[in-house]
């Protein structure tokens, strides 16, 4: 793909999102250098020096002790090439029979990827925390690889690689998310949620939350740490997750 079709996919992800060109470099750049960035033009066969790219969608490895499956994000159509099949079509021609996951966008979105042949859900466990922020946590400031140990040390299965631990920290920074850290484990929250929690010991990373945040807040672990007054809610979808039923797909690009 040359400068400017890349350039053309930039744009097409930020009309169809509504979005920044620095959430679109955050988002689709990981996918140009790590990963995988598919689209259709809007009529086959169109002279590729005028072509109209019309549908795109990114995939990124996820590859950990044994099990590996492609991650779809980043998925959009022109809005002026809508209903005529162009994401299912690429997403036919790309998937190569390979498993998929994928966090739908919004609850609307859900029962479409089901009919696409994401039919097993990806959960994870989610337990409500009584924030009193008495006793507030510096945000964190520093480099996102340097959390990138506390995560290693966390439950969170399967572990993203540095590359796509430090991108989807960045967009998620783009997108609103606060960090606070206190040197043994790590928070990631936005609005009324605690995205993530790093660390060798969630209970830790979420007593870390209850003293920094303020009110009441949804916190989201993996399906298999058990904790007082959890249940277990679908984050993502999967074409097939072959038995890894503790997968945690949640901090993701949508």
């Amino acid at each position: 793909m040359n400068e400017r079709e890349r350039a053309c996919v930039l744009d097409l992800y930020c009309r169809c999102f509504d979005d920044t060109r620095a959430a679109a470099e955050a988002v689709v750049g990981y996918a140009f250098a790590h990963g995988e960035v598919h689209v259709l033009d809007a009529e086959a066969g169109a002279d590729s020096s005028a072509r109209k790219i019309a549908s795109m969608l990114c995939y990124a490895p996820l590859e950990d002790s044994g099990f590996k499956a492609a991650y779809l994000f980043a998925a959009a159509t022109d809005p002026a090439y809508r209903g005529r099949g162009l994401f299912r079509e690429n997403l036919r021609r790309s998937a190569a029979g390979r498993r998929l996951i994928c966090i739908p966008e919004n609850e609307n979105l859900w029962s479409m990827y089901e009919s696409l042949g994401f039919s097993q859900p990806v959960c994870a466990t989610e337990r409500l925390l009584y924030c009193r922020g008495r006793h507030a946590a510096p945000e964190y400031g520093g480099p996102l690889e340097a959390l990138y140990p506390l995560y290693l040390q966390s439950p969170i299965f399967p572990k993203k690689d540095l590359p796509l631990f430090v991108s989807t920290l960045r967009a998620f920074c783009i997108y609103g998310g606060r960090i606070y850290s206190d040197g043994a484990c790590a928070v990631l929250a936005r609005g009324d949620m605690v995205f993530e929690v790093y660390g060798p010991e969630p209970d830790a990373a979420l007593r870390l939350a209850e003293r920094t945040l303020k009110g009441e807040k949804r916190a989201l672990l993996p399906a298999d740490v058990h904790t007082e007054g959890g249940r277990l809610v679908r984050t993502a979808l999967a074409t097939d997750h072959g038995g890894w039923k503790s997968l945690y797909i949640h901090n993701y690009f949508n």
